[in-house]
């Protein structure tokens, strides 16, 4: 029941329709030579093909280093400690933390010396999860993209639909498994030999004590620091904060090796040393990582957006207010500015510049919603949308729209839209458009046609035309929505065609009709059936089996 609507929707969305191969499973599909080696040696890829997302949030290989000091590269919030921005090829971050335990690390490596098949397994994913850092970023002269040669790009070369996957990082999620279990080896190893302090203890001391000297002792830091770019979201990078997490990560790791290091020589039984060692694992983790659970007060989510009120007081239609957001934007004094309450101040924005998750509250239609995937005729549409130099008013009225929400600083036609209303303090207004488009229209002629029911599922529409015409609704197309006709004595179904590759068409005959469109997704109820069958299957079987 779920996987099947699904299946058909990835088939329609922008992972699974490329204009480049991504794989060898996608060159029959490809278009020309050219457009095989663009997309096989990842060269001359748009930035809006899926393929270039495909190897976003690639780990950086020296962000290993975060599973021997806690946050070693440094912190994006509250506040920017974030060191490691200052290398430019390492700007998406999708695991805050890669930290899993000093200790762990100790005890993986005891299990590798044993257990080299499941240390190769997680070497192979720790590896993949580099993503884009492959042989061709290596070298540079092999004319190539910079993901070929590695590990990940051959995974999506190879394996059917994985190029779908996305991302890098993700595969550390899978890579946590064999690292677990290297761990656990290592443990019982230790605990049932020499019971002696391994040799990484020492090595890691070393390093450890090593890093603080180089921080302390050379103008490395100061160097480093320099570089690191203003934060969009979380501003200036706050210099002397980052020293002090930098060196507290680096004790950390010293004081919780020489702590075990200490459990291992005193304690008595092996039980009190079992159990001492998992009570620090678990407290020297949560010191680490509890910083990963970002929190707001529960005030900041009953903010509300006085656009909203603007727009309840001028809009009166069945249809919920249609807004186009601009895309992803901050205030300028986020970047200038730094504030360790800026999650806060993030919510706060975001509800009063209508970010899509915060909409629904309101009822109104945000028409751009940033998901992770879309439909790829409505992408495109809305691409078009916003890269037009000129034009973007009547475009954007083609879908409705009647009210943009973008930053105080940019401005649109003032023949075609007027600005009404903006928020003391935050960079962003609201505009209004002089002449949107009906959600319901004829054709030809683009008249209005009433709308009388409009829910998530069902919409109704009335006409009274003097002859046959097409009814084009603006709401995005898909197979699964029917419509039924109602016109004097007759009662009729009839099909639901794409317009414009994005619209619903319907052919309606002249004179009054009562059209009543409605979703019915052919495969969520074949799925349904298979679910109920396959529940009452299994109940008849546990039923047997009991009796």
């Amino acid at each position: 029941v779920q996987i099947l609507p699904a299946w058909e929707y990835s088939r329609q969305s922008n992972r699974t329709q490329t204009g480049v191969p991504r794989s060898v499973w996608e060159v029959p599909f490809a278009k020309n030579a050219d457009a095989i080696a663009d997309g096989l040696l990842f060269r001359n890829i748009n930035r809006r093909e899926h393929a270039q997302t495909t190897y976003n949030f690639s780990i950086a290989p020296w962000r290993t280093v975060e599973m021997i000091w806690p946050n070693a590269g440094g912190k994006q919030f509250p506040q920017n400690t974030r060191w490691f921005s200052a290398c430019s090829w390492d700007k998406y971050v999708w695991i805050p933390s890669l930290y899993c335990g000093i200790l762990g690390v100790v005890f993986a490596i005891v299990g590798c010396a044993k257990h080299r098949k499941i240390a190769a397994v997680f070497l192979l994913l720790l590896v993949g999860s580099f993503g884009s850092f492959g042989l061709g970023r290596l070298f540079p002269g092999l004319n190539v993209g910079d993901p070929v040669g590695g590990i990940y790009w051959l995974m999506n070369v190879l394996l059917p639909g994985y190029a779908q996957f996305r991302y890098p990082a993700k595969l550390l999620t899978v890579a946590a498994i064999p690292f677990a279990v290297l761990v656990g080896y290592g443990f019982d190893l230790w605990s049932t030999r020499s019971k002696k302090i391994p040799r990484s203890v020492f090595v890691l001391l070393g390093l450890s004590i090593s890093a603080l000297l180089v921080l302390f002792c050379t103008p490395l830091w100061s160097m480093v620091a320099k570089n690191v770019p203003n934060c969009p979201m979380f501003g200036p990078f706050q210099e002397s904060l980052a020293k002090s997490e930098l060196t507290f990560s680096l004790l950390q790791t010293i004081v919780v090796l020489g702590v075990f290091a200490g459990i291992v020589r005193f304690a008595g039984s092996s039980r009190v040393r079992g159990l001492s060692i998992v009570l620090l694992c678990g407290v020297e983790i949560f010191i680490a990582n509890h910083g990963m659970i970002p929190t707001v007060s529960r005030g900041e989510f009953t903010t509300q957006s006085p656009f909203s009120a603007k727009i309840a007081e001028i809009h009166d239609s069945p249809v919920p207010a249609r807004i186009y957001r601009y895309s992803i934007w901050y205030p300028p004094a986020f970047r200038t500015k730094t504030s360790p309450d800026r999650l806060a101040e993030s919510v706060q924005f975001d509800r009063v510049s209508h970010w899509p998750k915060y909409s629904l509250e309101d009822r109104v239609s945000v028409v751009d919603v940033q998901g992770t995937m879309s439909i790829r005729t409505y992408l495109e549409r809305l691409e078009r949308i916003r890269t037009s130099a000129k034009g973007f008013e009547d475009r954007i009225a083609q879908l409705g729209v009647e009210y943009v929400v973008l930053p105080n600083r940019k401005t649109l036609d003032p023949n075609k839209a007027t600005k009404i209303a903006t928020v003391p303090g935050e960079d962003v207004a609201l505009w209004i458009i002089k002449d949107p488009k009906p959600i319901a229209r004829i054709r030809e002629g683009e008249k209005p046609v009433r709308i009388t029911v409009y829910e998530p599922c069902k919409i109704v529409l009335e006409t009274d035309l003097t002859q046959p015409e097409t009814v084009v609704l603006a709401e995005q197309y898909w197979p699964g929505w029917k419509a039924r006709i109602e016109s004097g004595d007759r009662s009729f179904s009839t099909k639901i065609f794409p317009v414009e590759e994005i619209f619903r068409g319907i052919d309606v005959p002249g004179g009054r009709c009562r059209i009543t469109i409605f979703y019915e997704p052919l495969l969520f109820r074949i799925g349904l059936g298979l679910s109920l069958i396959t529940g009452a299957v299994m109940l008849v079987l546990r039923l047997k089996r009991t009796a």
